[in-house]
């Protein structure tokens, strides 16, 4: 028997990481393949999403020229049309296509950290942090967040490539020019950068790791933020096209002190999740008493430590402070600097957490030997972390599981009471139902989807007069709210009164106004012979959305 010649075996070896890489992932979230579309935000992006039902060049532009439940995220919509062109609406082909994702990204950060480490095996650590770490289940398992691992991929892949760009901006070959042997890697970094924007929009601050990977290569401050200006320049674009997007979003009004210490606290629960990820939830509320002092505290402290950190690693070996730059630049659009309702939740650690780890893995793979016990302590690591993700995959089984695991965490939590109470009402268990609804009214008695659940369970129960005051109070709190508006109307419908239905909805303010909206209010006017209010109505929805069947429908009936 013959033995490879060391080099063909480190080039087998090179070429085995990636498959192994493959296999832990598989392995970890494996169990994923087995789990329903869930109520939080699949019902908007896929399983109720007409525009993703089919793969053409008309869906494709009309993605690229709307925005999807408040963002504008194209490409994130357009992989959900591949996947309904190869799957239909079977969950776990949406699941494979986010895992092959997540997996490719890994092997992505694995050749980032072999270029930053010099270290194979430390790059191969890295890699699989990043595969298996606990507050990635919520990218991969969660089918509605297909953004994270989308984008996910696009920009570890142009980070890649920026660093092969200072390769040879720093360091060009004898003979040649900087400019000349880099252009390729740039232009690919950047068409790579406008890419991940077009997945998440919240890879905005991407150029300001970009700007630390030039510090850290000890380029000149000039030439580097010269190359910098046309990834602000998309960033800009993008800052103020997802600002458009979210006109019609409600978010709270975010107070002073609020924008001042909220980041600090926040900051201090990424940590926390990062080092210590244990008792993690797909949902963290953060509308009661947030921020916390002791958090406060405890952000202020990081942020004074990590800060010091960056300035003594700048005038020492640079390795730090590019790790701590990208994580405070991939974290700075999530802090809360604007909104604070979700002041938080661990799918935002999914680029930010691999800074850190790859600065101490590069950190380590210095260390003179031996190194089996930094080996042993890293396959430990992993394995441990495995154990975590592989059990915490199961919370995303379906909506049950999903607000069970919210409520074991945060009892109080009124988005998972109401959408808990959701499903049970579709499952026709109304007793349970009605028991989290009511547990969500005594809390925050203006809740306008939980009042629209259980007027609907008092209506079921032949109580109109109390499903009656139910409507009337979710419409009297969310005035504009078109969910309340057409829950409304429906249950005058059935009462007859069509007239009344009708004035409900002609009460709205037609800058919110939806494609169900316009549904309803064709239907209505059709039933009470308004016919040019009627024809109005099917024009706006099919303007909305011309690939939905009933606009089409109405659009056709119309024109008779």
């Amino acid at each position: 028997m013959t033995w490879p010649e060391p080099r063909a075996a480190r080039r087998l070896a090179e070429r085995c990481r990636p498959l192994l890489l493959a296999v832990l992932g598989l392995l970890v979230f494996r169990d994923g393949f087995q789990h329903e579309f869930t109520n939080w935000d699949d019902p908007q992006y896929i399983v109720e999403n007409p525009l993703i039902r089919g793969l053409s060049a008309g869906r494709v532009w009309a993605a690229f020229t709307g925005f999807h439940v408040f963002n504008y995220n194209p490409l994130h919509i357009v992989s959900y049309m591949v996947d309904h062109q190869l799957w239909g609406l079977q969950a776990g082909g949406f699941f494979l296509t986010s895992l092959i994702l997540h997996v490719l990204t890994g092997v992505a950060a694995y050749h980032l950290a072999l270029r930053w480490s010099g270290s194979a095996n430390a790059a191969l650590f890295v890699a699989a942090v990043f595969l298996v770490h606990p507050t990635r289940v919520e990218s991969v398992a969660w089918l509605s967040e297909r953004k994270d691992v989308l984008s996910g991929l696009f920009a570890m892949t142009s980070l890649l490539a920026y660093w092969r760009h200072l390769d040879g901006a720093c360091s060009p070959a004898p003979g040649r020019g900087a400019s000349g042997a880099t252009r390729g890697p740039y232009l690919a970094s950047l068409a790579l950068y406008v890419l991940a924007l077009l997945s998440k929009s919240q890879l905005v601050s991407l150029p300001l790791v970009l700007l630390a990977m030039d510090v850290s290569r000890r380029r000149p401050l000039g030439p580097a933020l010269l190359s910098k200006a046309p990834f602000f320049a998309f960033s800009a674009v993008f800052c103020v096209v997802t600002l458009l997007g979210h006109t019609g979003d409600s978010l709270r009004d975010v107070t002073l002190p609020e924008r001042l210490l909220s980041p600090l606290a926040a900051l201090a629960h990424y940590l926390l999740h990062l080092l210590w990820p244990v008792g993690l939830s797909p949902y963290y509320d953060a509308t009661r008493g947030f921020p916390e002092p002791a958090f406060v505290a405890a952000g202020a402290a990081a942020f004074a430590a990590l800060s010091a950190a960056a300035w003594i690693s700048l005038h020492r070996q640079r390795s730090w402070f590019l790790g701590i730059a990208w994580l405070l630049a991939f974290l700075l659009p999530v802090l809360g600097f604007i909104r604070t309702n979700v002041a938080f939740a661990d799918r935002y650690l999914y680029l930010a957490a691999v800074g850190p780890v790859a600065a101490a893995a590069a950190q380590l793979a210095r260390l003179p030997r031996p190194r089996v016990p930094i080996a042993l302590a890293g396959a430990a690591t992993i394995a441990v972390l495995s154990a975590i993700t592989a059990s915490c995959v199961p919370v995303f089984r379906d909506s049950e599981s999903l607000w069970l695991r919210v409520l074991e965490r945060s009892p109080g939590a009124s988005l998972a009471h109401s959408n808990l109470g959701h499903h049970l009402l579709t499952q026709g268990r109304l007793e349970e139902a009605a028991r989290h609804y009511d547990a969500d009214l005594a809390e925050r008695p203006y809740f306008e989807s939980t009042l629209l659940g259980r007027a609907l369970i008092h209506e079921v129960a032949g109580d109109p007069g109390a499903a009656r005051r139910m409507y009337a109070l979710a419409l009297e709190k969310r005035s504009q709210s078109v969910l309340a508006r057409l829950e409304y109307a429906d249950f005058l419908g059935r009462l007859g009164e069509r007239e009344a239905a009708l004035d409900v909805l002609r009460d709205l303010d037609r800058a919110h106004a939806t494609v169900p909206y316009y549904h309803k209010l064709f239907d209505l006017c059709r039933e009470l012979g308004l016919e040019d209010e009627a024809r109005e109505a099917a024009r706006r929805a099919m303007e909305l959305a011309p690939y939905d069947p009933g606009s089409q429908y109405r659009f056709r009936v119309a024109r008779i």
